[in-house]
């Protein structure tokens, strides 16, 4: 067979999904979503987080290439899952497509958007891409201190005077 010929069939087996090929998962399918979110809409994860326990909505959306930088290279870093089990929290995901509801009820409009919960009021929000240790810090701040941590106020102190 002359290489040209050899070529053809490769294009053609490639392109009709052969040689072994398996599909690539569909965006938001079970298959792409990293095994520490809950398969549960945020009220029911409030409603299970219960009163000591944090809900950490992931804000996402199919079409978004910072989502799915996160969903490769954040949400399925070992840290972030010892995190979540060393701390009982809830994890969810919630898709800006499907659950509209939601993203409303949160005033979300960019995306990603992490919103975190302690009683289903919101205590942490960031928007945009995270880093491992952007999104273990955020997680330790809203694990240790009261609602409104998300607001930092900072005073400033007069200089300090020599003495003579």
């Amino acid at each position: 067979m002359n290489p040209r010929a050899i070529m053809l069939v490769l294009v053609a087996a490639a392109s009709a999904g052969g040689c072994g090929a398996t599909p690539a998962p569909q965006p938001n399918s079970p298959t792409d979503t990293p095994p520490i979110f809950a398969p549960a809409r945020i009220h029911s994860a409030v409603r299970t987080a219960g009163m000591d326990r944090l809900v950490v909505v992931d804000f996402t959306a199919s079409w978004c290439g910072p989502c799915k930088l996160m969903e490769r290279t954040v949400w399925s870093d070992p840290r972030v899952e010892d995190w979540m089990e060393r701390n009982r929290a809830v994890f969810v995901r919630s898709d800006a497509d499907a659950h509209t509801t939601e993203r409303d009820a949160y005033g979300v409009n960019a995306w990603p958007t992490t919103i975190i919960l302690r009683q289903g009021e919101v205590v942490e929000r960031r928007l945009g891409y995270q880093s491992v240790e952007q999104l273990l810090g955020l997680l330790s701040r809203a694990s240790g201190a009261g609602v409104g941590t998300g607001i930092v106020e900072l005073k400033v102190l007069p200089p300090e005077r020599s003495s003579p």
